[in-house]
């Protein structure tokens, strides 16, 4: 191999897991959100427990919420450098608020992409306008259904939903991530590259935490991700 292989050990999450507020939104290589089975249906494995029905309102505990869940070095070097221009369909003006907000406030590899209009009329627009799904005490949140949404906006809907702080006093943020075979992960090696900043090769190894047992074939990324990639 031309560089070190380094290895990473990502162990399932659990509601005592420090990303636990994190809900993860899988997206295809144009920056839409497909889904955790492609179908578009998204789900949060565990309990929301609010203990008041207010929205957080100090910065400092809004930053810690997402301490850990932050943009990537290519989400903040060159997606966010990309102008993409959406039609407002709220006609509201704070679309490309939203869209200037996220790429500060959520985590992962993701660029900023438009949503369809019919799907962002009938999902985000209807959420912000029924506001709150949760309420005080513990609750299991319903899988939601994200197809013709972009990654970004599939986060504003969640958002809208889960508007309240959980028991432990962090936000519902959102990770976004392209499928593992995408071919934005080739793209994204090659902007790297071009900046001088090259990912370096690592093998993920999923286990189990309770049993510290892997639990799925480890993946070889980085730019000597070809030789062997599983």
């Amino acid at each position: 191999l031309s560089s070190p292989v380094e290895a990473l050990v990502i162990y399932t999450r659990t509601p005592e897991s420090p990303t636990s507020n994190a809900w993860v939104i899988p997206m295809d290589e144009n920056s839409m959100c497909v889904g955790k089975y492609g179908d578009g249906r998204l789900f949060y494995e565990f309990d929301w427990c609010v203990e008041e029905e207010k929205s957080m309102s100090s910065e400092d505990s809004i930053e810690k919420s997402r301490e850990l869940i932050k943009p990537s070095k290519w989400t903040k070097m060159i997606a966010a450098n990309k102008n993409v221009e959406c039609i407002d369909v709220d006609g509201d003006g704070d679309l490309d608020a939203w869209h200037n907000k996220a790429m500060k406030v959520m985590g992962g590899d993701f660029e900023i992409a438009c949503s369809e209009i019919d799907a962002y009329e009938q999902k985000v627009k209807k959420a912000k306008e029924e506001g709150s799904i949760v309420h005080k005490g513990c609750q299991k949140l319903p899988e939601i259904n994200c197809l013709g949404l972009s990654g970004v906006d599939a986060c504003r809907m969640i958002k809208e939903m889960v508007p309240y702080p959980n028991k432990n006093g962090k936000n519902m943020e959102c990770f976004l991530q392209y499928l593992p075979d995408s071919p934005k992960k080739a793209e994204i090696e090659r902007d790297l590259i071009k900046i001088n900043e090259p990912p370096r090769n690592k093998v993920v190894i999923y286990a189990k935490l309770e049993t510290n047992r892997v639990i799925s074939i480890p993946r070889m990324t980085g730019p000597d991700a070809r030789i062997g990639a599983q």
